[in-house]
This record gives structure tokens, sequence and C-alpha cells, in this order.
């Protein structure tokens, strides 16, 4: 699946994804294959990009995967703005891949890198399966305030349970010092109740 050199505005949900939500029983293989979504302008949706594959404890035998995923040259801006600032559901974060149980799949050759997320009204990402030996978040450039996002209490690989990490430098050094994510720019702006930021502050 390709998506390039696209624009989206105003999307209520997400503007590119690819799903299989397994509520409860898997009744098939489920394999998210051959995805690239490149060089694409996103303004005000509610997650510019969505991987959801959420499989259950027990397979029923069957398989469940992601890779060959690349998500590069992207620039997302003002994710949860406008129109999806209306959902009852409001979950506004630039990538949004599933609950904790979209981790236990074997993921292989997945990254998000080299783009550009600026503004987002709340996570950067929110996933279970970003970072560590799962999908790969490394030379990004970030301008955002407020929380990098839900991702694995434990990031030695307990996935039960997520927690919100802040956005600070003590976080940052955490997340790329133990080499969950690569190196990415972090750049800190004045607040993100408003479609056009100040940036304060450049790490």
């Amino acid at each position: 699946m390709l998506v390039e050199n696209c624009y989206f505005d105003q999307v209520y949900d997400a503007a590119v994804t690819v799903q299989y939500p397994i509520r409860g029983e898997m009744t098939r293989d489920s394999v998210i294959d051959n995805v690239r979504w490149v060089n694409n302008l996103f303004q005000r949706c509610n997650y510019p990009f969505e991987l959801w594959l959420y499989s259950p404890e027990d397979t029923n035998g069957f398989y469940a995967a992601q890779r060959n995923i690349d998500i590069s040259g992207n620039i997302a801006i003002n994710t949860g703005y406008g129109w999806s600032h209306q959902r009852f559901d409001p979950a506004y974060q630039f990538y949004y891949g599933g609950g904790k149980r979209s981790a236990i799949m074997p993921v292989t050759n997945c990254a998000i890198h080299d783009n550009t997320f600026i503004n987002g009204k709340r996570n950067i990402i929110s996933a279970a399966h970003v970072g560590g030996d799962k999908i790969k978040f490394y030379d990004n450039t970030i301008y955002h305030n407020g929380i990098i996002g839900a991702l694995p209490e434990n990031l030695e690989g307990d996935y039960e349970k997520l927690k919100g990490y802040p956005m600070d430098d003590e976080t940052i050094e955490l997340l790329e010092g133990s080499g969950y994510f690569g190196k990415n720019t972090w750049c800190k702006i004045a607040g993100t109740e408003n479609e056009n930021p100040y940036i304060v502050k450049l790490d």
C-alpha cells in the first residue's frame, strides 16, 4: 500500500490507516505487509497515521504480524484541531497503533523516521509496539508541548501496562539513552491550545 505526495486536511479519524480490528476470536491469518506512507502533508487530523492490528492472547492457531512498513518524509501539523476536535473520544496523536495487545505480534523491518510533527493537541504516539525491537522511531523532528505518549510502563518489554511519558529532558534521555527510541530532534513549543504556537526551546 503506497500513499505518497498527498494532502490531507480536516480528517475526523485516521488520515491513512491499515487495520483489522480483532475484538473477539481470530478467524484468519492477519498480516500488514509492504506499507509505504511517504512525503505527505497532514493538517488537522485526529490521527495522521494508524496501524491497527489487534491480536488477542489466544490466536486460535492463526498468525498476526506487521512487516515492511515505512512511514517517512511526512509533515503533520495541528493534530487534533479542526473537525476532529468534535469527537466524543478525542485522542489527538500523530501515530496511533492500538492497545497493548498490538505488541504481542512479530514486527519486522518497520520504521517511523525522517518525519516532522508540529503542534499536536495531546500525544505524539500512543502504541505498545513502537520502540525497542518493534517499530523503530528515529530521525524525526518534533515540535510539541505535552506528553510524548502512551508507551509500555516497562521499556524492557512488559507491554501489559501503558503509561504517559512527558516530553521533558529526563524522559527523552531515558527513551533515547536506553535505545528504546533512536535519536530525534525535540523542540518544545509554547502551549497546545492554538494552531500557531511559538517555539520556545530547542533541545
